[in-house]
């Protein structure tokens, strides 16, 4: 894939490749890092209720503000209890349903009070306005007792021998038994396509989930409600705004680790006494799941999620209904220190029209987010390598609430893999020890000093002319003219180096023993060069031969 290279000294940032989204599958378990989120909009629509009952999200809230007489549209706002956001406005159109979850009967929402436990259905397509508002399918009052009703839509059934209904719903995972007594007002003539609420409290942990319903109704068939997204932001006008991602990220706790065969799971804490979820994830293949060092960026092996440990998820908003409820994974980070990151991003878009030499910014997020970084955050040296579609991990506090809204990371990580890590990181460790803002002009080699001898590689690595160097350093230098090759010799070891080169070997050089060193590869961009038919040298090679290599200020000194 086509790159783009972030260095000080840029100019302008060019972006290159196809724009992509970012967003994660809401229902699909076989979904990958990154499944694509349709682009549906929150707008005008006319379709069968039951018709989008699979873009659900449900969960106990408490209700924080009620629509007014007085006010244009009806809604209420309520606080998730599972904590996935602070606070959502729930717009109540022609087909959203309001009833007592004891009976089953309606209820008007002049009974519902600020205060009230409530457990609602509502779509997964949310705004970005504060709060963000979603279309409301249905609310259940009087769930401080019993489970909640399940609200399902009918994808296949059959009555068995003793009469009972056994329905297939919840995309193929879910066989609900509903036995012709538990119908409320009596069995319906069912067909697909219907939807219906059933209570019920347990479901085998077979494939599919099996339960049977204590009680059921079926829910009239009407036409989904059509509604405008008022964003309460922008002084009571219409607005359309984005749609934010159908999942979730949270801190949870590691309770068990399953990876069989038959079942790939991660059974979590979540905070605030939320209860156990089973995080399902694919081991291996195309959609094997992503794990990442937050503080590192590299990634690992599920070896690395134990339990106890503390993890960050992001996993698909929709949950079944199942005892303990299960959704798809995403992908987890792990070693999160005392700051973990706020999450993992896809680069979507480069700003071209960026002018500073110093700062850059990517939009992700699905459009909505533009994350605005400078070259002091990189935390993995001068040069980057990035591309369209890249992941990185960012850190930052603040969010600005415009369109897109925009934040500053205090440190960005881009995701690579632990030989890529490796060598990062030694360039890194490099540059701290030896590079000082390319200041450094002086060379000393024993008792004398050679001033402008040190020149320095595109991305900073300090470059020595190798043979005075070597001969200092008690090395015989010899140059072979048809291959172009200088061999490097102290009787003890000795090295062939040429022009160009990138990978470095030593081998023994004591008369009947056998012995070479693994190949290595110094700093990125460390190759050998020529200046004005020298031979220069990264100054970290003779390090590798066994030397000392040290910067004081301007000076550095090899012995």
């Amino acid at each position: 894939m086509k790159k783009i290279r972030i260095f000080c000294a840029a100019l302008t940032i060019a972006a290159v490749g196809a724009l992509g989204g970012v967003a994660f599958a809401a229902e699909q378990p076989q979904s990958k890092l990154p499944a694509e989120l349709p682009q549906t909009k929150i707008e005008q629509t006319e379709q069968t209720a039951n018709q989008v009952v699979e873009h659900m999200q449900s969960g106990y809230a408490e209700v924080m503000e009620i629509s007014t007489i007085e006010m244009d549209s009806e809604f209420i706002v309520v606080k998730p209890e599972d904590g996935s956001y602070p606070e959502i406005r729930l717009n109540i159109g022609a087909d959203s349903r309001l009833l007592d979850n004891k009976t089953g009967q309606e209820v008007k929402l002049a009974d519902i009070k600020t205060g009230d436990r409530i457990y609602v259905y509502y779509d997964l397509a949310m705004t970005r306005s504060i709060p963000p508002q979603s279309f409301m399918y249905l609310l259940l009052t009087g769930v401080d007792e019993g489970t909640p009703a399940r609200l399902w839509t009918v994808e296949s059934f059959e009555a068995d021998v003793s009469g009972d209904l056994v329905i297939t719903t919840d995309n193929g995972g879910l066989l609900l038994r509903v036995p012709e007594k538990a119908w409320q007002g009596g069995a319906p003539a069912m067909k697909d396509g219907e939807r219906f609420l059933a209570w019920y409290d347990i479901v085998a942990l077979s494939y599919p989930g099996q339960a049977t319903a204590d009680r059921a109704m079926l829910l009239l068939e009407t036409t989904a409600a059509t509604y405008d997204v008022v964003d309460t932001a922008a002084d009571d006008t219409t607005a359309e705004t984005p749609l934010a991602a159908s999942t979730i990220t949270k801190t949870v706790t590691v309770k068990e680790v399953v990876n069989t065969a038959d079942e790939q799971y991660v059974l979590v804490e979540q905070p605030d006494g939320a209860g156990d979820l089973q995080l399902n994830f694919a081991a291996a293949g195309e959609n094997a799941l992503l794990v990442v060092d937050a503080q590192t960026g590299v990634k690992l092996d599920l070896s690395s999620v134990q339990p106890g440990s503390q993890i960050m998820v992001n996993h698909n908003a929709a949950t079944t209904f199942s005892l303990p409820p299960q959704s798809w994974l995403n992908y987890a980070l792990v070693k999160l220190g005392d700051n973990p990151p706020a999450g993992l991003f896809k680069i979507e878009k480069f700003d071209e029209n960026n002018d500073s030499v110093n700062t850059f910014r990517f939009l992700t997020n699905n459009g909505s987010l533009w994350i605005t970084f400078s070259f002091e955050s990189l935390n993995d040296g001068m040069d980057h390598l990035w591309g369209l579609q890249d992941y990185v991990l960012a850190w930052y506090d603040v969010v600005m609430e415009s369109e897109p809204a925009q934040a500053v990371a205090d440190k960005v990580i881009e995701l690579t893999e632990p030989a890529e890590y490796a060598q990062k990181a030694h360039a890194v460790e490099w540059r701290e020890k030896y590079y000082n803002d390319l200041q450094t002009s002086k060379l000393v080699l024993g008792d004398q000093v050679f001033t402008n001898q040190i020149k320095y590689a595109t991305h900073g690595v300090p470059l020595v002319p190798a043979r005075l160097v070597a001969e200092h350093l008690g090395y015989e230098v010899s140059w072979s003219p048809s291959l172009q090759v200088a061999n490097l010799n102290n009787g003890q070891i000795q090295t062939d180096i040429f022009d160009g080169q990138e990978q470095f070997v030593y081998s023994t050089a004591i008369p009947g023993a056998v012995g070479m060193s693994a190949p290595t590869q110094l700093e990125f961009d460390g190759r050998t060069r020529m200046f004005d038919d020298i031979l220069y040298v990264p100054a970290e090679l003779f390090e590798m031969l066994g030397h000392e290599v040290s910067v004081d200020g301007d000076t550095m000194t090899i012995k």
